[in-house]
């Protein structure tokens, strides 16, 4: 009989935990570490906090771990730990098997984000500055600003309170999308500061078009007239960069949840597996009708809960890339001859390309997944066309099917980990095949529309660059 130790593996989740976890008593004494304080600050169980983590001689004044047991609530802070790292802390009361009273702290590496947020900061104050000084020279005269304004590399506007715009720059007009004559001498409420000084908001431009921005208004002196001067900078890439950042970071705990996960489940499934080939070899013939089909219940469970964690796995990508020159087009085909396209028709245009130097098994993987999600969407039947091209040194491979199509709401969420809009399914078959093609230095992207199918395009290049060396491996 197969025994699950519970909590044995729940302790090992917890000490192989990504963040930092520890247990300090009311003395400051350690109690219990994971892994990754000890491998940044050593072995402390039965040390002081204070000395381990932050290099001091005392407690500190205001000491989270304290405050938490007194007032008996959980409390946050940011602290720089003896490695010179930035972490936040957050300290909850927890009480032992004895009722004394400890502190569970759970510490969190903030410190590439406090690095992207100094950036974010000086890119801030250095626009400040810039647009203090121009303020000032503004103030001086009327004569400067005209050159002020129009060498200005950001959007600069000199606007009245109602919205009448009296100059912009070549900047203004770029960012916009209005020629020089439709903004000059014209009432856009679009555009009327919000605030005095810095802020960040959204902007209406020419076709309804919406841009997130960061504004500096100020007030000055135009004609001798009150007006403002209106200096606007496009967030849009800092945002996109933000996404990012948060993205790749949420990828990075799915994905070492995915390795835990689905090591701890694999042996379990080779296990039922193995016991079931074993009954059903042994009861050879005896077995009835009813009894045969319980154990195809089971084999086809066990398999589908096999893909699962072979999912898991493939998003994890917790092995190192094979790259081997391959013939793209052949791992198309073996990806095609599979018993789930018996009710699909089939339409191959293979172009004559390069082979390319990819993994074979992770690409014929994308290749499986993105077919299975055609195949699903199209539960009655239908076509899937296959096209593969050879384009500016990379290899194009397109899936078209005549399924249901995506929404517009649900497109931008399609290849996001655990997404999906089926009964029977865990959102991980395009997230898989988006991250191995990543890893590659490919693309994947979607053309799709409800009720008109979907079209999934994969461009791999056919001699990767700059690929990170951990996931390289010779072929």
């Amino acid at each position: 009989m197969l025994e699950l130790d519970f909590e044995q593996k729940f302790g090992d989740i917890v000490y192989n935990f990504p963040d930092g976890l520890d247990i300090v008593d009311r003395d400051y004494r350690i109690r219990f570490q994971n892994r990754l304080l000890e491998d940044r600050f050593g072995d402390s169980k039965g040390k002081l906090c204070y000395e381990v983590y932050l290099n001091r001689d005392a407690p500190c004044p205001d000491c989270p771990m304290r405050k938490a047991i007194k007032n008996n609530r959980t409390e946050r802070s940011e602290i720089v730990g003896a490695d010179g790292r930035h972490y936040e802390l957050t300290s909850t009361p927890i009480r032992n098997p004895d009722r004394t009273v400890s502190a569970l702290e759970v510490v969190r590496d903030v410190t590439e984000y406090k690095k992207m947020e100094d950036a974010l900061r000086d890119c801030s104050e250095q626009l400040e500055a810039k647009i203090a000084e121009r303020a000032r020279e503004l103030r001086e005269g009327d004569a400067p600003y005209a050159t002020l304004v129009e060498n200005a590399q950001d959007c600069a506007l000199v606007v009245r309170r109602a919205g009448f715009i009296l100059a912009a720059n070549d900047a203004a007009v770029a960012l916009l999308g209005y020629s020089r004559d439709e903004l000059v001498g014209h009432i856009n409420k679009n555009l009327v500061p919000q605030m005095l000084g810095n802020y960040e908001c959204k902007i209406k431009i020419k076709h309804g078009k919406t841009l997130p921005v960061e504004s500096n208004a100020v007030p000055i002196k135009y004609a001798g007239k009150p007006a403002f001067l209106i200096i606007t900078r496009d967030l849009t890439e800092r945002k996109q960069l933000e996404a990012r950042l948060l993205e790749a970071k949420r990828l990075k705990y799915i994905s070492k949840l995915a390795t835990m996960v689905g090591h701890d489940l694999r042996n379990p499934l080779t296990a039922i597996n193995l016991a079931g080939y074993n009954i059903r070899k042994s009861l050879g013939k005896v077995i009835g009708g009813n009894v045969k089909e319980m154990f195809d219940i089971i084999e086809r469970n066990v398999s589908y809960a096999d893909k699962i964690v072979r999912d898991l796995s493939d998003l994890a990508a917790d092995r190192p890339l094979k790259l081997q020159e391959v013939d793209v087009n052949s791992l198309v085909e073996e990806a095609l001859s599979t018993p789930m396209l018996k009710n699909v028709e089939t339409v191959t245009k293979l172009a004559a390309i390069l082979p390319a130097l990819v993994d074979r098994e992770y690409v014929k993987r994308a290749f499986s997944n993105i077919i299975l999600n055609a195949v699903q969407s199209m539960p009655d039947g239908g076509t899937l066309t296959v096209t593969t091209k050879e384009r500016e040194g990379f290899v194009d491979v397109s899936f078209k099917d005549t399924g249901v199509g995506i929404s517009k709401g649900n497109i931008q969420k399609i290849f996001d980990p655990l997404f999906t809009t089926k009964a029977k399914g865990q959102g991980l078959g395009l997230s898989t095949a988006k991250r191995i093609v990543e890893i590659q230095g490919g693309t994947i992207t979607v053309e799709s529309g409800k009720g008109r199918g979907s079209t999934f395009t994969v461009r791999l290049p056919i001699n990767p660059t700059n690929l990170e060396l951990d996931w390289v491996s010779e072929a």
